[in-house]
């Protein structure tokens, strides 16, 4: 019985191993290009393809397509197959994926995108930086599942269920529970500044949209193969394009009118992670600020500088000796300075602004 297995069925002990190896990689490869989309990287034309990999898992025709039916030719069941394959679908044919492995597979393609993309985190907490890992994954697992519904529901192509799936739940990231905006897709884009125009009307969430409608087109034409599926992927990318034009006019326009402008100065400490909350490092971090913005202030006509957030090594107290030495450099600059620093209000701790001027 073995043997007889054996000759009929070669791939009888390895079929399923490769199909679940497949899955693994799309997960990864989709993480991956999403990583690589973001900085330090900045290969931003990988998160035009990035969600490619992940929709690989979703079927893209019904899960019945490919699949024998009760009419018979010849005594013989009736298929929608050429050369033995289904006539359209995707590594998911063979085995369709239940939604508890889709989730799982889209989680585990977050996962390994924010283990990454939050690691500084872990300077601050371990168990909140694993804590949010979970959290932020969860809304990956969620998209992949609920694509797989609406799809096997509507039967409608890609195109037009994830792009306003996607924005849904990075909405939802965005002002639900801990609200935690990190890395919207659309953010990727940051130095597209053409493309990126759009979002004084859209926001950053219709940059991710165009993004992911692009990589849902992209599937679709890929395994519908169809004239339709075609004429949208060319109507997508001449929406993209038409974008990028408007956006390049905007910055034409914006360039040639004639406005007052100002001079800012921003200042990057680059201070280590290991250093910024040591006790003994605050003195030190608060004079590299303050040899950057003296040199800084050399350029003439300055009226701002800027300091990133939480750059003030302690909490912000008026009067303190460090504190102090802060608004000694302000009178020295004659320019007010924007900083942010944490602060502490009755019994609350905030991540704040300050903007201190030259007067006090």
């Amino acid at each position: 019985m073995i043997t007889q297995i054996k000759k009929t069925c070669p791939d009888a002990t390895l079929g399923d191993y490769t199909d679940y190896r497949k899955f693994f990689i799309s997960v990864i490869l989709s993480a991956l290009l999403l990583i690589l989309s973001f900085p330090p990287f900045n290969l931003s034309f990988f998160a035009w393809f990035a969600l490619i990999p992940l929709f690989f898992l979703t079927p893209a025709t019904n899960s019945k397509a490919g699949r024998p039916s009760n009419d018979t030719t010849a005594g013989r069941p009736s298929n929608d197959t050429k050369a033995g394959r289904p006539a359209a679908g995707s590594m998911a044919d063979k085995h369709e994926l239940s939604p508890r492995k889709i989730f799982i597979l889209y989680f585990g393609a977050g996962i390994i995108f924010w283990l990454y993309h939050i690691w500084w985190l872990t300077y601050v907490t371990f168990l909140g930086y694993f804590t949010l890992v979970i959290y932020l994954a969860f809304f990956m697992g969620l998209f992949g599942l609920l694509l797989k519904f609406l799809k096997e529901k509507t039967q409608y192509p890609l195109l037009f269920l994830a792009p306003p799936l996607w924005i849904l739940f990075e909405f939802l990231r965005t002002y639900f529970a801990f609200g935690f905006p990190w890395s919207l897709l659309g953010y990727s884009q940051w130095m597209n500044i053409p493309l990126i125009q759009i979002s004084s009307t859209t926001g950053i969430y219709g940059v991710s949209f165009l993004i992911v409608m692009f990589n849902a087109a992209f599937y679709d034409l890929y395994f519908y193969k169809t004239k339709k599926s075609l004429i949208a992927l060319i109507t997508t990318f001449l929406i993209v394009a038409g974008v990028m034009v408007i956006g390049e006019k905007t910055i034409l326009e914006a360039e040639n009118q004639q406005t007052d402008k100002i001079k800012i100065s921003v200042i990057q400490g680059n201070i280590p992670q290991t250093e910024k909350w040591v006790a003994g490092y605050s003195e030190r971090i608060v004079n590299t600020y303050a040899e950057l913005s003296i040199y800084a202030g050399k350029e003439p006509n300055i009226s701002l500088v800027i300091w990133p957030e939480t750059s003030y090594p302690d909490y912000a107290e008026v009067g303190s000796p460090l504190f102090q030495k802060v608004q000694n450099l302000i009178y020295y600059l004659n320019t007010p300075l924007l900083m942010g620093a944490a602060t502490q209000q009755n019994g609350r701790k905030y991540n704040s602004a300050l903007l201190i001027s030259p007067s006090g």
